[in-house]
């Protein structure tokens, strides 16, 4: 287990078993017997969200990161990230990490030959999440697994039970939670993807609406939020990309197919460019759809 391996060693390790069916819950409890520093929590299954929750609401540490089962870890990993949080007085540190197969090779090359650190305030990371900023930052605010938080992030914020896409539910709320985050590029966390995978055929897979409306809703959300901490610039990007959703999506759909399960989304995405300065938008939004709409007929 390379959480167990840590050059760091001054740990306490939260294995959660969520109910699995298989040969998890015993080899759980063989960690705990091994390592003191293991406590195992089982519980009934209740998904990622709910897995992690569990262990925020257990832990004692002053500091709390998250691995998922099927992932692992640099030795280095926590070390590094707890010894950027002490130089640079920040909440929050992020590392690189990359997505590999089974065989353990890199399926997509985004490994940084120079290393680079990058230290932000709570609206310049905010700033960098939305904007992507930097080509090399572009995907390491958007998960929650490369990271190294300081447990009071945790004090009213936790993951969203019952949707997919629980890190994206939550990212904004976080990032906002910081007064300083610190990111390196150094790669720490692999993360292994399975083929035939929830993600995985996710990515192959054809428009799925209700995918497109948890979309909507982080869209919404994230917006929202940024428009109550004053920052109305950052909350009318994330409408653009709302926008760019709609107009790219429906380029591709036959919306008649889908328009029961994606008119109230449709609704409330309309009603939010209407009333920002993406109005325009929000009229051509709705000629893409009519197109759309009258394709077959024409």
């Amino acid at each position: 287990m390379s959480v167990v391996n840590q050059t760091y060693k001054n740990l306490e390790i939260i294995l959660v078993d969520d109910g699995s069916p298989d040969n998890c819950p015993k080899m759980c409890d063989l960690w705990a017997e091994k390592d003191s520093r293991i406590r195992v929590i089982h519980k009934e299954n209740g998904g990622l969200s709910s897995a992690r929750n569990a262990g925020l609401d257990a832990m004692r540490g002053e500091f709390v990161g998250f691995v998922d089962s099927d992932d692992y870890i640099s030795p280095e990993m926590y070390g590094r990230l707890y010894d950027l949080i002490k130089s640079y007085d920040a909440d929050l540190s992020i590392c690189g990490h990359i997505k590999v197969d089974e065989a353990g090779n890199n399926l997509f090359n985004n490994n940084d030959s120079q290393p680079l650190i990058k230290v932000y305030s709570c609206e310049e990371v905010l700033s960098a999440f939305i904007n992507y900023e930097f080509s090399w930052l572009s995907g390491y605010f958007g998960v929650s697994v490369n990271k190294l938080y300081c447990r009071k992030i945790f004090d009213s914020i936790r993951f969203p039970e019952g949707f997919l896409h629980e890190d994206d539910l939550t990212v904004h709320y976080i990032l906002g939670a910081c007064k300083r985050a610190v990111v390196t590029n150094e790669i720490f966390y692999f993360y292994l993807q399975r083929e035939g995978s929830i993600m995985s055929q996710a990515m192959k897979s054809a428009f799925n609406p209700d995918h497109f409306n948890i979309c909507v809703k982080i869209y919404k959300e994230r917006s929202n939020y940024l428009t109550s901490q004053g920052m109305p610039e950052l909350a009318e990007r994330v409408l653009f990309k709302l926008y760019a959703m709609w107009a790219n999506d429906l380029r591709k759909i036959n919306y008649l197919q889908f328009r029961k399960k994606l008119n109230k989304s449709l609704l409330e995405s309309i009603s939010m460019l209407m009333k920002s300065k993406h109005k325009l938008r929000a009229v051509k939004l709705l000629i893409r759809l009519s197109r759309s709409v009258f394709r077959p007929y024409i």
